[in-house]
């Protein structure tokens, strides 16, 4: 039964990347068409025809090999110059041109119906519409994640204190009567704080209150929480420069501020803003 769901799952996904392929290829031909650039061909997939239709001036349908698509756009190859060197590749351009012209009529030159024609933007806006297209699928793919099931995040409320300070070319991860107290615990943080603020800063998030830490290095750290209910100030504490995973390459590891707490995680949902701000990231 697993290897069934498996391979059900992996179909899934697979006629879901066609549906992706099929979406950038729309990307390019609607600003096209929009632009006036004659569109004869409009596919999913690659080789012989399974099945086609067309509307208007343009034939939509689907080939047998699913491994792509394509949107057919007039005059992608303008009129070659003369006297030019021929090389090989100057060679297969002249072949994809002549079959191209083969195509192409006196109304379709003399009413600008060809890509080559168009202005420099209008055909800026044709290329990048599929790129534009691919940001838009993972926009939405982004917000109906967070929408209907949240990401878990890291919260600025303290879920464990460490006790000392262990640098991070130390395999043992096990404290010793030799380690210095951790600034987290001489500050007085106990589990369940919610930290307000950090050298004055206020805290919105874990990631700001991170980014802070980082910045101080070995600097005093003056940290406000809420605990009962009650703002408290701790004890001014020097933050210690360790090795710590880098934000974006976590693979990797960089000299930064380090403090000595844990964060509690939370499922929190979101809408656009956070599903941009997550692209962002």
């Amino acid at each position: 039964m697993t290897a069934v769901v498996t391979v059900a799952f992996a179909l899934a996904f697979f006629a879901l990347i066609l549906v992706s392929i099929a979406l950038h290829e729309i990307g390019h031909m609607l600003p096209a068409k929009a632009f006036g650039v004659r569109v004869p061909k409009y596919f999913v997939g690659f080789g012989p025809t399974m099945w086609s239709v067309t509307r208007g001036e343009t034939e939509y349908g689907i080939k047998w090999i699913p491994l792509g698509g394509f949107v057919r756009l007039l005059g992608m190859y303008p009129p070659g110059r003369p006297h030019r060197t021929v090389t090989r590749l100057s060679a297969l351009a002249d072949g994809a041109r002549e079959y191209e012209w083969s195509e192409i009529s006196d109304a379709d030159v003399r009413d600008e119906r060809l890509f080559y024609q168009k202005k420099t933007w209008q055909k800026l806006v044709v290329m990048a519409g599929g790129p534009m297209m691919n940001v838009l699928i993972a926009f939405l793919l982004f917000w109906a994640i967070l929408a209907l099931h949240g990401t878990y995040r890291p919260q600025p409320v303290v879920a464990g204190v460490q006790d000392c300070v262990i640098y991070a070319d130390r395999a043992d991860p096990t404290c010793t009567p030799q380690d210095p107290t951790s600034p987290a615990k001489l500050a007085g943080l106990a589990v369940g704080d919610q930290i307000q603020s950090f050298n004055g800063t206020a805290i919105a998030d874990y990631r700001q209150l991170v980014q802070l830490i980082r910045a101080n290095l070995d600097g005093p750290a003056t940290v406000v929480v809420e605990r009962g209910g009650q703002q408290i100030t701790l004890a001014t504490v020097n933050t210690v420069i360790d090795g710590v995973p880098d934000l974006l390459d976590p693979g990797k590891t960089v000299a930064a501020g380090w403090f000595g707490v844990s964060p509690e995680v939370a499922l929190v949902q979101g809408g656009p803003v956070e599903a941009a701000g997550q692209m962002g990231s």
